[in-house]
């Protein structure tokens, strides 16, 4: 059972994306993904820096989300908020599309 649990949590993606989230919030995320070994922690993309940095040295991937929550901005909005996820930390982005008509 150990063994299922392992696996099982080296593929979720720990999430905090709440609009009111602070610093510690995002502290807090990282150090559970590290304690569970997660297999990434998914923030807002203005957290991608200190959630780099809590996890630098680890395995645990960042992911920024874009275009988060409704997917309703231009493509060039959502091109530079990736540009500057990755140049912040992020391995991993999360694109919200708009809802078809």
């Amino acid at each position: 059972m150990n063994n299922l649990k392992q696996e099982l949590a080296g593929v979720i993606d720990h999430t905090l994306l709440r609009p009111d989230a602070t610093a510690s919030d995002v502290r807090a995320l990282c150090e559970e993904a590290i304690h569970h070994h997660f297999f990434s922690v998914c923030v807002h993309g203005g957290w991608t820096s200190l959630a780099s940095a809590m996890l630098e040295g680890s395995n645990i991937q960042v992911c920024a989300v874009v275009g988060f929550p409704h997917g309703c901005m231009d493509s060039d909005v959502k091109r530079y908020e990736t540009e500057a996820a990755v140049d912040n930390g992020a391995s991993e982005i999360d694109v919200v599309l708009p809802a078809a008509d």
